[in-house]
Protein backbone atom coordinates (compact mmCIF):
# COMPACT_ATOMS: atom_id res chain seq x y z
CA UNK A 1 0.00 0.00 0.00
CA UNK A 2 2.61 2.21 1.25
CA UNK A 3 4.48 1.75 -2.24
CA UNK A 4 1.36 2.64 -4.47
CA UNK A 5 0.83 5.70 -2.43
CA UNK A 6 4.19 6.64 -3.10
CA UNK A 7 4.06 5.83 -6.39
CA UNK A 8 0.22 7.80 -6.66
CA UNK A 9 2.89 11.00 -5.15
CA UNK A 10 5.66 10.74 -7.76
CA UNK A 11 2.71 10.82 -10.93
CA UNK A 12 1.42 14.04 -9.21
CA UNK A 13 4.75 15.65 -8.84
CA UNK A 14 5.85 15.42 -12.19
CA UNK A 15 2.46 15.90 -13.73
CA UNK A 16 2.63 19.27 -11.57
CA UNK A 17 6.48 20.04 -12.74
CA UNK A 18 6.21 18.82 -16.19
CA UNK A 19 2.15 18.86 -16.84
CA UNK A 20 2.72 19.13 -21.14
CA UNK A 21 5.71 17.01 -21.66
CA UNK A 22 4.88 14.61 -18.86
CA UNK A 23 1.26 13.77 -19.90
CA UNK A 24 2.82 13.25 -24.07
CA UNK A 25 5.07 10.45 -22.08
CA UNK A 26 2.45 8.61 -20.43
CA UNK A 27 0.39 8.93 -24.39
CA UNK A 28 3.99 7.69 -25.71
CA UNK A 29 3.89 4.35 -23.19
CA UNK A 30 0.53 3.79 -24.01
CA UNK A 31 1.51 3.68 -27.52
CA UNK A 32 4.42 2.14 -27.18
CA UNK A 33 6.28 5.19 -29.18
CA UNK A 34 9.99 3.81 -28.36
CA UNK A 35 11.67 7.09 -29.76
CA UNK A 36 9.23 9.40 -27.79
CA UNK A 37 9.39 7.04 -24.72
CA UNK A 38 13.39 6.82 -24.60
CA UNK A 39 14.26 10.23 -25.52
CA UNK A 40 11.89 11.17 -22.55
CA UNK A 41 13.38 9.56 -20.40
CA UNK A 42 17.37 10.50 -21.63
CA UNK A 43 16.08 14.27 -21.03
CA UNK A 44 14.10 13.90 -17.54
CA UNK A 45 15.48 10.95 -15.49
CA UNK A 46 12.48 11.17 -13.30
CA UNK A 47 10.64 9.82 -15.94
CA UNK A 48 12.31 6.27 -15.75
CA UNK A 49 10.76 5.90 -11.62
CA UNK A 50 7.57 5.84 -13.17
CA UNK A 51 5.88 2.06 -12.95
CA UNK A 52 3.99 2.27 -15.93
CA UNK A 53 7.74 3.10 -17.72
CA UNK A 54 9.76 0.25 -15.44
CA UNK A 55 6.95 -2.10 -16.73
CA UNK A 56 7.28 -1.18 -20.17
CA UNK A 57 11.15 -1.18 -20.00
CA UNK A 58 10.74 -4.84 -17.90
CA UNK A 59 8.65 -6.29 -21.08
CA UNK A 60 11.30 -5.08 -23.74
CA UNK A 61 14.19 -6.36 -21.50
CA UNK A 62 12.50 -9.77 -21.59
CA UNK A 63 11.58 -10.11 -25.18
CA UNK A 64 15.05 -9.02 -26.11
CA UNK A 65 16.21 -12.31 -24.10
CA UNK A 66 13.44 -14.07 -26.20
CA UNK A 67 14.84 -12.70 -29.35
CA UNK A 68 18.23 -13.57 -27.95
CA UNK A 69 17.49 -17.38 -27.08
CA UNK A 70 15.98 -17.77 -30.71
CA UNK A 71 19.01 -16.38 -32.44
CA UNK A 72 21.39 -18.82 -30.65
CA UNK A 73 19.07 -21.36 -31.50
CA UNK A 74 19.46 -20.36 -35.14
CA UNK A 75 15.38 -19.43 -35.60
CA UNK A 76 14.93 -16.14 -35.27
CA UNK A 77 12.24 -14.31 -37.58
CA UNK A 78 11.94 -11.04 -39.99
CA UNK A 79 9.54 -9.92 -37.07
CA UNK A 80 12.67 -10.91 -34.31
CA UNK A 81 15.20 -8.56 -36.46
CA UNK A 82 12.90 -5.97 -37.28
CA UNK A 83 12.11 -5.75 -33.08
CA UNK A 84 16.17 -5.51 -32.33
CA UNK A 85 16.53 -3.15 -35.13
CA UNK A 86 13.80 -1.01 -33.51
CA UNK A 87 15.35 -1.27 -30.03
CA UNK A 88 18.85 -1.30 -30.54
CA UNK A 89 19.13 2.34 -30.71
CA UNK A 90 17.82 3.19 -27.47
CA UNK A 91 19.58 -0.28 -25.74
CA UNK A 92 22.92 -1.01 -24.63
CA UNK A 93 21.79 -5.06 -24.87
CA UNK A 94 19.62 -4.55 -27.54
CA UNK A 95 22.51 -2.45 -29.68
CA UNK A 96 24.80 -6.13 -28.61
CA UNK A 97 22.13 -8.30 -29.48
CA UNK A 98 21.94 -6.47 -33.02
CA UNK A 99 25.72 -6.64 -33.80
CA UNK A 100 25.48 -10.59 -32.89
CA UNK A 101 22.80 -11.09 -35.49
CA UNK A 102 24.88 -9.41 -37.96
CA UNK A 103 27.77 -11.95 -37.18
CA UNK A 104 25.65 -14.99 -37.01
CA UNK A 105 24.13 -14.30 -40.32
CA UNK A 106 27.49 -14.19 -41.66
CA UNK A 107 28.37 -17.22 -39.56
CA UNK A 108 25.03 -18.71 -41.47
CA UNK A 109 26.27 -17.53 -44.89
CA UNK A 110 29.81 -19.07 -44.74
CA UNK A 111 28.67 -22.14 -43.80
CA UNK A 112 25.71 -22.32 -46.27
CA UNK A 113 28.96 -21.72 -48.90
CA UNK A 114 30.61 -24.54 -47.09
CA UNK A 115 33.50 -22.42 -46.37
CA UNK A 116 34.08 -24.03 -42.70
CA UNK A 117 37.49 -22.43 -42.25
CA UNK A 118 36.65 -18.91 -42.36
CA UNK A 119 33.65 -20.28 -40.29
CA UNK A 120 35.95 -21.50 -37.48
CA UNK A 121 38.14 -18.27 -37.78
CA UNK A 122 35.16 -16.16 -37.36
CA UNK A 123 33.93 -17.97 -34.43
CA UNK A 124 37.02 -17.62 -32.62
CA UNK A 125 37.36 -13.88 -33.39
CA UNK A 126 33.53 -13.51 -32.06
CA UNK A 127 32.93 -15.50 -28.73
CA UNK A 128 29.08 -14.36 -28.73
CA UNK A 129 28.70 -16.48 -31.61
CA UNK A 130 29.79 -19.80 -29.35
CA UNK A 131 26.21 -19.70 -27.77
CA UNK A 132 24.91 -20.29 -31.00
CA UNK A 133 23.77 -23.69 -31.97
CA UNK A 134 25.99 -23.70 -35.33
CA UNK A 135 28.90 -22.53 -33.33
CA UNK A 136 28.54 -25.34 -31.06
CA UNK A 137 27.90 -28.40 -34.31
CA UNK A 138 30.69 -26.92 -35.84
CA UNK A 139 33.00 -27.32 -32.42
CA UNK A 140 31.40 -30.74 -31.74
CA UNK A 141 32.16 -31.79 -35.38
CA UNK A 142 35.80 -30.79 -35.56
CA UNK A 143 36.45 -32.47 -31.53
CA UNK A 144 34.68 -35.90 -33.07
CA UNK A 145 36.84 -35.86 -36.30
CA UNK A 146 40.30 -35.13 -34.01
CA UNK A 147 39.43 -38.38 -32.40
CA UNK A 148 39.14 -40.21 -34.89
CA UNK A 149 42.45 -38.77 -36.25
CA UNK A 150 44.26 -40.22 -32.71
CA UNK A 151 42.66 -43.62 -33.65
CA UNK A 152 44.51 -43.81 -36.88
CA UNK A 153 47.48 -42.42 -35.30
CA UNK A 154 47.26 -45.07 -33.15
CA UNK A 155 47.22 -47.65 -35.81
CA UNK A 156 50.11 -45.74 -37.85
CA UNK A 157 46.96 -44.55 -40.52
CA UNK A 158 48.87 -41.54 -41.46
CA UNK A 159 46.84 -41.14 -44.87
CA UNK A 160 43.73 -41.43 -43.08
CA UNK A 161 44.90 -38.81 -40.79
CA UNK A 162 45.51 -36.22 -43.89
CA UNK A 163 41.96 -37.03 -44.98
CA UNK A 164 40.35 -36.34 -41.82
CA UNK A 165 42.11 -33.33 -40.95
CA UNK A 166 42.48 -31.76 -44.07
CA UNK A 167 39.34 -29.45 -44.05
CA UNK A 168 40.36 -27.55 -41.30
CA UNK A 169 43.65 -26.40 -42.28
CA UNK A 170 41.91 -23.63 -44.15
CA UNK A 171 41.10 -22.31 -40.48
CA UNK A 172 43.79 -20.20 -38.98
CA UNK A 173 42.83 -21.08 -35.39
CA UNK A 174 42.16 -24.62 -35.94
CA UNK A 175 45.88 -24.77 -37.39
CA UNK A 176 47.06 -23.51 -34.24
CA UNK A 177 44.77 -26.12 -32.22
CA UNK A 178 45.75 -28.57 -34.18
CA UNK A 179 49.72 -28.20 -33.94
CA UNK A 180 50.90 -30.34 -30.99
CA UNK A 181 48.69 -33.34 -32.52
CA UNK A 182 50.60 -32.97 -35.97
CA UNK A 183 54.29 -33.38 -33.96
CA UNK A 184 52.64 -36.06 -32.71
CA UNK A 185 51.85 -37.31 -36.10
CA UNK A 186 55.71 -36.25 -37.36
CA UNK A 187 57.39 -37.78 -34.58
CA UNK A 188 55.26 -41.57 -35.68
CA UNK A 189 56.53 -40.59 -38.95
CA UNK A 190 60.39 -40.07 -37.59
CA UNK A 191 60.09 -43.22 -35.79
CA UNK A 192 58.88 -45.29 -39.00
CA UNK A 193 61.55 -44.35 -41.12
CA UNK A 194 63.94 -44.82 -37.82
CA UNK A 195 62.51 -48.86 -38.35
CA UNK A 196 63.17 -48.70 -41.41
CA UNK A 197 66.42 -47.70 -41.53
CA UNK A 198 65.96 -43.97 -43.54
CA UNK A 199 68.07 -42.09 -41.29
CA UNK A 200 67.93 -39.14 -43.83
CA UNK A 201 64.72 -38.78 -44.67
CA UNK A 202 64.08 -39.46 -40.29
CA UNK A 203 66.57 -36.26 -39.88
CA UNK A 204 65.19 -34.38 -42.62
CA UNK A 205 61.49 -35.19 -41.07
CA UNK A 206 63.08 -34.15 -37.48
CA UNK A 207 64.30 -30.45 -38.37
CA UNK A 208 60.85 -29.59 -40.26
CA UNK A 209 59.14 -30.70 -37.81
CA UNK A 210 60.86 -28.89 -34.94
CA UNK A 211 60.95 -25.59 -37.11
CA UNK A 212 57.12 -26.18 -37.49
CA UNK A 213 55.85 -27.36 -33.96
CA UNK A 214 58.97 -26.64 -31.33
CA UNK A 215 60.52 -28.48 -28.61
CA UNK A 216 57.90 -30.87 -28.16
CA UNK A 217 58.19 -33.88 -25.92
CA UNK A 218 57.16 -36.52 -28.65
CA UNK A 219 59.66 -34.77 -31.16
CA UNK A 220 62.58 -34.81 -28.45
CA UNK A 221 61.73 -38.19 -27.72
CA UNK A 222 61.72 -38.91 -31.59
CA UNK A 223 65.19 -37.07 -31.28
CA UNK A 224 66.44 -39.34 -28.88
CA UNK A 225 65.94 -42.84 -30.72
CA UNK A 226 67.71 -41.25 -33.83
CA UNK A 227 70.87 -41.25 -31.74
CA UNK A 228 70.26 -44.35 -30.43
CA UNK A 229 70.04 -45.58 -33.64
CA UNK A 230 72.63 -43.74 -35.08
CA UNK A 231 75.05 -42.68 -32.55
CA UNK A 232 74.34 -39.03 -34.01
CA UNK A 233 73.46 -36.24 -31.75
CA UNK A 234 70.67 -34.13 -33.46
CA UNK A 235 70.69 -30.36 -32.65
CA UNK A 236 67.64 -28.89 -31.02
Amino acid sequence: VYARVEEKRLVVKLLLSHSEVFLEFLSALSLGDLDSIYKAVRNYPEFGNVPNFLEFDYKIEQKLEMVASRIDAMEWSESDEAFVQSVALYKKGAYALKQKLLEVQKLQELYEQEQFGKCYDLIEQTPSLQTTLLAKLLQRYFHKTVQKAECALKNGELEQIVSLLEPFMQSKAKQKQLSPFFAKVAAFKINQLLEQEEYLDAQKAYYLALERFGKTDELLGAGERFYTKTGIRLIG
